[in-house]
């Protein structure tokens, strides 16, 4: 285990005491001192996701779950990521479960690139056609919006204040990048 390229761990013991491989340290992040402690204490924030996974080996079931979106407190403080990660049982000398083994992979990146593309697809098919600028704002703000979750997003005008195009029409004023500079180099 301690030469395996994935990040992994090994939990056993009526306390599920923890190793890991070496690639499993940047996960920890800032528990540098998780080796040798119960594994609800090393994720308790995590625990209502992987607690399941973990439960289901304990009781003789391998079991994984793909491109999972968790939370762990990393470096003090919370980090959002999606994880792919197997559970297996390991049994112990009389063949009962006595622990479990967990390999993990962060798909953070992989999941983050899809989202990007996902969003550039989807934007070409919208502008698709447009011609008008206004149409194109309007339907570049309204994709962004939706894609950010929130009520309303702009698009920059050379020619004028920021024009509101998801959820209403308008205009809110903002002060020009020319303002900001003098007064910044005042």
């Amino acid at each position: 285990m301690w030469n395996a390229g994935f990040p992994g761990y090994l939990a056993g013991g009526a306390e599920l005491i923890s190793l890991h491989n070496d690639a499993y340290l940047p996960i920890l992040g800032s528990k540098p001192n998780a080796l040798g402690r119960p594994l609800q204490d090393v994720w308790s924030e995590s625990r209502d996701i992987v607690g399941p996974i973990v439960a289901l080996a304990l009781a003789g079931k391998g079991s994984s779950l793909e491109d999972q979106p968790i939370v762990m407190e990393r470096d003090g403080r919370g980090d959002a990521g999606w994880w792919t990660f197997s559970c297996l049982p390991v049994r112990d000398e009389t063949g009962d479960v006595g622990g479990v083994l967990c390999v993990l992979l962060e798909t953070k990146d992989r999941r983050l690139a899809e989202r990007r593309l996902r969003f550039q697809i989807d934007l070409g098919e919208r502008l698709h056609g447009l011609i008008e600028p206004r149409e194109i704002m309007a339907a570049s703000a309204e994709l962004l919006g939706s894609c950010l979750g929130v009520g309303r997003a702009g698009c920059p005008d050379a020619r004028g204040p920021l024009r509101l195009g998801y959820g209403e029409r308008g205009s809110c004023t903002i002060p020009s990048k020319r303002k900001a500079w003098r007064a910044s180099s005042a």
